[in-house]
């Protein structure tokens, strides 16, 4: 949310501040996983479904970069 807000897109006019930009992104999501659960019959959301998750937050695009491509690295050598 703080990302976001902070880019101050003028597209994005429900960003008027950081909560209603925080409760834009909660009713977006909400809608995502509904249409996802209606057209794939999946939940998204559910990280247990994925081989690799990454928490960006707090990491530059090279350490976003690094992991992924560590990640790739243990596969292919079968750790």
């Amino acid at each position: 949310a703080e990302r976001i807000y902070g880019a101050k897109r003028g597209s994005e006019r429900e960003n008027t501040d950081l909560e209603a930009t925080r409760q834009a992104i909660e009713t977006r999501t909400a809608s995502e996983v509904k249409r996802y659960m209606d057209y794939y019959g999946i939940d998204y959301s559910d990280h247990h479904q994925y081989d690799l998750v990454v928490e960006t937050s707090q990491m530059s695009i090279a350490e976003v970069v690094q992991s992924i491509i560590d990640y790739a690295g243990r596969v292919e050598s079968g750790i």
